[in-house]
């Protein structure tokens, strides 16, 4: 597309959407000047319980959709998913009209009215497709269009029937014939089909919460004075409440339409972590709200209640101090909105999510009770205070979270888990990930027990002094991802819906900086965000393939041998030595139980042929069971209660393996260093239909049966 067209593009994009921002304001100048204050007011709070709904409605926005560059979703999906939140948005409305136990005819008007902003919201899915295609100048046509069928539809069934509950059916209607006539018509040769799958639309619905959290929790923020007003004052009160805050969203606009073209500047100067640029541009934005602010407020002080007035045929001649409380507080809640994209851009999704929660509780308690004690003035002081201490809130996280960006960089954590042989595993891939992504790495011994198998193995190995090993984080996303962990081996690992919903949020999860790998092997792309914690097992060696030979130096033990054990090492070497490896312990009467003595049997026979004079070793962790169940002919068995770094420094130290289904085993053939080695192996690793990718090319597998 080349510059005129882009142009010509944006405007069009531009100047519809502005005409759709202000419907709300037009619908309550119509209601007023056709059916008084109380009417304006019914309808003003009826519109603002559907914008607060809106939110669940629209969900994560078009941005999401346009953006995702997966290909995991078609716009179906999108569409499907957009239907399910615009059905939630009409039965939460529902269910909190009747908490309310509002009369039938208020539930009606604000139930008509969330239908109609249900429509507004089902539609972004279709104009995303539209958008993408670079078409944004067909979706600012459509808006302007619709918004002016919309108002002339508004007004001339308000002049005919002078009822605000058959104009609002007016705006459904007029909603649901254009979409089906003219936004669907334009998209449909565009629009990538699939069939319904309930599972992509549980995780869009899980992919989108963060957001959807955000948007509602701040639109409730700036309408907590409103509800106040329904709960303790007249329609009237509300009437005019609605006529001066609408002037608010004059401002919030223009501060959008500010910042939108340099979200993708702010990107870039976050990912470099050019902190001073950012602090540069953001106070130009800034800058630029404030003084367009400042002379909104200028004009209000001297022509906005006339002109008010004039627009809406009533006498506010007494609110100009509030009307100057709310412009300002619009100013704040502008400034709010750049910082909360900055923090957004920068992943801290976390720290806005509680800072809206407490600001929904704190804009809760202070407007009904500033309502109480002064009515309408109460309402804007309400605003102003909620506005400030929100932009406060963000304020505070950006100073933090700039700073730290300045000093942070990419970690990854592990929980370890298990025995040596899976720290080993879990090991292996997070330095795998770190080298891959040059970033810092430590180690998390929150899963460590010092009991049996659990207890912490790799300071007896050659792992490199810069991981760090820390005992418990004691951070949130650690506990997130160990939860969810858990979560699954208890709910979802039971069936193959819980198994397939796993691996498609598992995408989502990664790009949050939470790896979960909970069966066989999983692609983990590049690292994104600054902190990540890892949980699992990772038993498959393409978690580490990249950088296999640095591991292997590294996982050797670094433990000095000497008795028996120096003497078995040196005689190791000088023969065609073979390792056998024979798990029991809590193997026995579990799923882990794989390996029969027909496996070892055989295991002997076939290594007998492709080994010339094998000498075999046997390791066990039930030596004396071994030797009166298994006849291994002349072999040495290690019986002589050696610990773990001692025997698996010998296993390795082996030139062929027969192993069970054990980490450890495997482990022993990996850090050998014979080339020619001759590995065999169980052709099943576990009684039950867990995944694995535990096997290499060149494993020899013999049945567990020996067959």
């Amino acid at each position: 597309m080349n510059k005129k067209n882009k142009l010509y593009d944006i405007l069009w994009y531009m100047v519809g959407l502005m005409f759709f921002g202000f419907t709300s304001l037009i619908y309550i100048i119509l209601v007023n000047r056709t059916l008084g204050i109380e009417s304006a007011g019914k309808f003003g709070f009826a519109y603002a319980v559907a914008c607060t709904f809106f939110a669940l409605g629209v969900y994560f926005g078009k941005s999401f959709q346009i953006t995702d560059k997966s290909k995991r979703y078609s716009d179906t999906d999108y569409m499907y998913n957009r239907l399910t939140t615009c059905l939630l948005m009409v039965i939460f409305t529902l269910f909190f009209c009747l908490f309310k136990r509002y009369d039938f005819e208020k539930i009606l008007l604000i139930l008509l009215l969330t239908v109609y902003r249900g429509l507004d919201a089902f539609v972004d899915s279709i104009h995303a497709i539209i958008q993408k295609k670079d078409r944004s100048y067909k979706v600012g046509m459509s808006y302007f269009f619709r918004t002016i069928l919309l108002i002339l539809g508004f007004g001339v069934s308000l002049l005919l029937f002078h009822n605000i509950i058959i104009a609002s059916l007016v705006l459904v209607i007029i909603n649901i014939v254009f979409i089906v006539l003219v936004d669907f018509r334009i998209a449909k040769d565009n629009i990538v089909k699939s069939k319904f799958s309930n599972m992509k639309n549980i995780v869009l619905l899980i992919e989108g919460f963060s957001v959807f959290i955000f948007s509602f929790l701040a639109i409730y923020a700036t309408n907590a004075s409103k509800y106040a007003i329904d709960d303790l004052a007249s329609d009237a009160m509300q009437g005019v409440f609605s006529i001066i805050i609408l002037p608010a969203s004059f401002v919030a606009l223009v501060s959008l339409y500010i910042v939108q073209p340099y979200l993708n500047d702010i990107s870039s100067l976050i990912e470099n972590k050019k902190v001073k640029e950012l602090n540069k541009l953001l106070v130009k934005i800034v800058l630029a709200i404030i003084i367009i602010g400042v002379f909104v407020v200028g004009v209000a002080r001297v022509i906005g209640i006339p002109v008010l007035n004039f627009l809406y045929d009533v006498d506010i001649n007494d609110q100009l101090n509030n009307l100057t409380i709310i412009l300002i507080g619009s100013i704040i809640y502008s400034l709010y909105s750049v910082v909360s994209q900055v923090l957004i851009a920068m992943r801290k999704n976390l720290y806005q999510v509680f800072s809206l929660i407490f600001i929904f509780g704190f804009s809760f308690v202070i407007s009904r009770n500033l309502v109480r004690l002064y009515g309408l003035d109460g309402a804007s002081y309400a605003y102003f205070i909620s506005m400030f201490v929100l932009f406060a809130l963000i304020l505070i996280g950006y100073i933090y979270y700039s700073l730290k960006l300045t000093r942070d960089d990419k970690k990854i954590t592990i929980r370890l888990m298990g025995g040596l042989g899976n720290q080993m595993f879990e090991y292996a891939a997070l330095r795998n990930l770190q080298l891959n992504n040059k970033c810092d790495a430590q180690i998390d011994l929150v899963g460590i027990t010092n009991k049996t198998h659990n207890i912490y193995g790799l300071d007896k190995l050659n792992i490199p002094k810069e991981i760090k090993v820390v005992n418990n984080t004691r951070s949130i996303k650690g506990f997130i991802t160990y939860l969810l962990y858990g979560l699954y081996w208890v709910f979802l690992s039971k069936n193959k819906i819980g198994i397939k919903f796993m691996t498609m949020i598992e995408p989502y999860l990664n790009s949050i900086g939470i790896y979960l790998v909970v069966d066989g092997y999983v692609k983990i792309d590049d690292i994104k965000v600054n902190n990540n914690y890892m949980v699992g097992y990772f038993q498959s060696k393409n978690y580490f393939k990249d950088n296999e030979s640095l591991i292997r130096d590294e996982l050797q033990v670094s433990v000095k041998l000497d008795g028996k054990n120096k003497k078995v090492y040196s005689e190791m070497n000088k023969e065609n030595s073979v390792c056998i490896h024979i798990r029991r312990g809590d193997y026995v009467g579990s799923f882990f139980e794989v390996c029969t003595k027909d496996y070892y049997l055989d295991a002997v026979k076939l290594m007998n042929k492709k080994v010339k004079n094998a000498k075999y070793y046997v390791f066990s962790d039930d030596i004396g069971w071994v030797k009166e169940n298994i006849d291994l002919g002349d072999a040495t068995y290690i019986d002589w209660k050696n610990n773990q770094y001692e025997d698996l420094k010998l296993m390795s130290n082996c030139k062929h393996f027969i192993i069970s289904n054990s980490s450890f085993s495997y482990f022993a053939q990996f850090l050998s260093l014979n080339k020619d080695k001759v590995v065999i192996a169980p052709s099943k690793w576990f009684n039950n239909n867990k995944k694995i990718d535990i096997y290499e090319d060149n494993w020899l597998l013999i049945d567990v049966e020996g067959k």
